[in-house]
């Protein structure tokens, strides 16, 4: 059926060897290294697409994942990363004219929406709630947005003090 098909799996049998040869051990300092791609999103007019990428922040005080929301265009131009700083920006969704990225963060200290530009700059907060936040979702009209939330419990609070 397949004349040439013992050929073949005795070249890759010969030359599976070699290709272990000088290959490190995968270790956990080596996974730090790898930065990791998630939530990808397309944006209403399928201009762009927003995603997060996650790499390990190691130093002398702090050693953490930071996740970051980068943007690209749908042709996989102009690529570039949208937010920045200490604290991670994820969920990213687009407003529905896909001029924002909302996105999530705990840049203000507790866990709140964001918005930015597609095009960069200052990131405005959108909400100021005190508590967990789920998903969240922008209306198609975008002047509401719909979340995912549960307000902090005072009395857990106190009773961990």
């Amino acid at each position: 059926m397949f004349p040439h098909l013992h050929r073949i799996l005795l070249i890759l049998a010969c030359c599976t060897p070699a290709f272990g040869a000088g290959v490190e051990t995968w270790s956990p300092e080596m996974s730090m290294h790898v930065e990791t791609i998630d939530k990808v999103v397309p944006s209403p007019d399928g201009e762009w697409v927003a995603y997060t990428r996650t790499r390990a922040v190691m130093a002398k005080e702090k050693s953490e994942m930071v996740t970051q929301i980068h943007v690209a265009r749908c042709d996989g131009s102009r690529r570039f990363q949208l937010t920045a700083g200490e604290k991670s920006a994820t969920s990213p969704t687009f407003s529905p004219d896909s001029e924002y990225v909302y996105f999530l963060s705990r840049r203000s200290g507790e866990l709140n929406i964001w918005r930015i530009s597609i095009e960069g700059g200052e990131a405005q907060s959108i909400t100021n709630w005190e508590g967990s936040i789920g998903s969240h979702q922008v209306s198609p009209d975008g002047k509401w947005i719909a979340f995912l939330g549960r307000k902090k419990d005072v009395e857990l609070e106190r009773a961990k003090l």
